[in-house]
């Protein structure tokens, strides 16, 4: 990739010593002979930034902060699962450079480097539904639909790339039709659909139900994160066992452990109970038997 990025830039800026030196991190990919060989076949050297001093490779370590925000912001909105990111990424590359910026006077990228404004008539919502033309129809078949439908997830420099949820592959396409008020979470729901998880409140004891408990406890997905309601702590998930519960009622309040351990000797707690009703009233159950 980085010679391809050299060749681009010797090819849009002929000439003697276009560049002599590349500046980066110390990552291992930068630190190779590889690498070395390779500035050095163009004249130029590498140029090393201090060790966890992002300010002495500014430029790059900002541009990235930028386009990682604008990747949440397609994930986020669009509903595709994360491992996609590297189709969006070129995505919000793509959108990115045909947006105006104020350091170069309101211009965009394209129209700085190009010297000619971009087009942007064929931008259109991401994760929007596509209906791809389909013009082998095999032998047979020939009163089935044309289309496939497909979600717009990119961009190619003479159509759309498209996203095919059965088969999990993306595809170039020209001829299709997007439906812009329809969209792939509409569909298949949100990749961010979160639900709640958390301690009540010292107020309510009893009051919460088992069916409020399981609505707030469930999660639609095997990947979708689970958030607290107040914000903080995202991606938290539950106790996964009985014993991490209790480890954790052991270490919260270590003088009530030693009453349990002796009172509910071969008897079982449920710790949902226990949890809601903050330790005051502890309700015992008998195993079956």
């Amino acid at each position: 990739m980085m010679k391809e990025a050299l060749n681009f830039i010797q090819a849009q800026f002929p000439g003697p010593s276009t560049f002599q030196k590349v500046r980066s991190d110390k990552g291992g990919e930068f630190e190779s002979q590889e690498y070395r060989d390779l500035l050095s076949n163009y004249g130029a050297e590498p140029e090393y930034a201090e060790t966890a001093a992002h300010k002495h490779n500014g430029a790059a370590e900002r541009v990235i902060r930028t386009i990682e925000d604008r990747l949440r912001a397609l994930t986020f909105e669009s509903g595709f699962r994360a491992c996609l990111w590297g189709q969006l990424i070129d995505t919000a590359t793509y959108i990115y450079n045909r947006l105006s910026h104020s350091s170069i006077g309101f211009e965009t990228p394209i129209e700085k480097f190009y010297s000619k404004p971009p087009r942007v008539d064929q931008l259109r919502i991401i994760g929007s539904k596509t209906y791809v033309y389909q013009n082998k129809v095999s032998r047979g078949h020939k009163c089935e639909p044309r289309s496939e439908i497909q979600y717009l997830i990119a961009y190619t420099p003479t159509g759309y790339k498209t996203f095919d949820p059965t088969t999990g592959k993306t595809t170039e396409n020209c001829i299709v039709k997007i439906d812009e008020n329809i969209q792939y979470k509409d569909e298949f729901g949100s990749n961010l659909k979160a639900c709640t998880f958390g301690f009540p409140s010292k107020n309510n004891n009893d009051s919460v139900s088992r069916e409020d408990s399981k609505n707030s406890s469930s999660v639609g997905g095997g990947d979708k994160p689970i958030t607290s309601p107040e914000g903080g702590g995202a991606f938290a998930t539950p106790p996964k066992s009985k014993r991490k519960m209790k480890n954790k009622i052991s270490k919260d309040h270590p003088s009530v452990t030693p009453n349990i351990k002796r009172k509910t000797r071969g008897k079982r707690i449920n710790y949902k109970d226990l949890i809601r009703s903050n330790l005051t009233n502890i309700e015992l159950i008998e195993t079956p038997k």
